[in-house]
C-alpha cells in the first residue's frame, strides 16, 4: 500500500510539475506580447494549429483552424484532413463567430505521459536486470521496484522537455483583435474558393 501511494505521489508531482500550459488574460498582457508567444508555436507545414474554443453559451469546439478572418474564423472538426477532404466537404467546417469566443485554446503535443510509461517500462527491465547479478535474494525485485520509481520521474522529464506549450486566450475583451491567430491557421493568407463560400 505505501508503495503504490509513493508510485502514485511520485507520478502526480511529475506531471503537475511538468505543466505544459501558459495561460493569458488579455485583459492584462497586450497584444504584441501575445502575438509573439503564439508566433512560437510549431504547427505543422499546410495543416493549421489544434484549437479548443469555448463559446459564451458554453459549448466547446475543437479541431483544425483553418483561417482567420476580420469577425469570424473557420475551423474544421477533423484534423490533418487532405485539401480534397475539406472542398468536398467530407468533414464539417464551423463558422464562428470572433465576438462569441469566451476562451480560445491552441492545442501543443505533451509527450510527459508517453515519458512515464516508458520510464516505467525501462526502469523495471533495467532495475531487474541489474538486480539480477547480484548473489543476493530478492535482489531482482527490489532493482525492479527502484526501476519503477524512477523510471516515470526520468521518463516524464524527457517526455516534458520533447512537449510543445499549449496556450490559453482567457479574459477575452469586446473587439479583440483576432488576426494575431492568422499565421497558425492553415490559409494565413488566401482563403480557397470551397471556403470563401462559407460565408456569415
Amino acid at each position: 500500500m505505501k508503495t503504490s501511494l509513493i508510485i502514485f505521489v511520485i507520478l502526480y508531482l511529475t506531471v503537475t510539475g511538468c505543466s505544459t500550459t501558459t495561460r493569458f488574460s488579455l485583459k492584462d498582457e497586450s497584444s504584441e506580447y501575445i502575438k509573439k508567444q503564439l508566433y512560437t508555436v510549431e504547427k505543422n507545414e499546410n495543416v493549421g494549429a489544434e484549437v479548443t474554443i469555448l463559446l459564451m453559451n458554453k459549448s466547446v469546439l475543437n479541431g483544425e483552424l483553418l483561417s482567420v478572418r476580420d469577425s469570424t474564423m473557420t475551423l474544421c472538426t477533423e484534423y490533418f484532413s487532405t485539401e480534397e477532404e475539406l472542398s468536398q466537404n467530407i468533414f464539417p467546417i464551423i463558422l464562428i463567430v470572433n465576438n462569441e469566443i469566451l476562451e480560445l485554446t491552441v492545442e501543443g503535443d505533451s509527450y510527459v505521459w508517453i515519458g512515464i510509461g516508458a520510464g516505467v517500462l525501462v526502469g523495471a527491465v533495467a532495475g531487474a536486470l541489474i538486480g539480477s547479478t547480484s548473489d543476493e535474494m530478492y535482489a531482482g525485485l527490489a532493482g525492479m521496484t527502484v526501476g519503477i520509481i524512477f523510471g516515470p520521474i526520468i521518463g516524464g522529464i524527457i517526455g516534458r522537455s520533447l512537449s510543445t506549450e499549449t496556450y490559453e486566450l482567457q479574459d477575452i475583451p469586446t473587439g479583440f483583435d483576432w488576426s494575431i491567430l492568422k499565421p497558425l491557421s492553415r490559409y494565413p493568407d488566401k482563403e480557397p474558393e470551397y471556403l470563401k463560400a462559407i460565408d456569415s
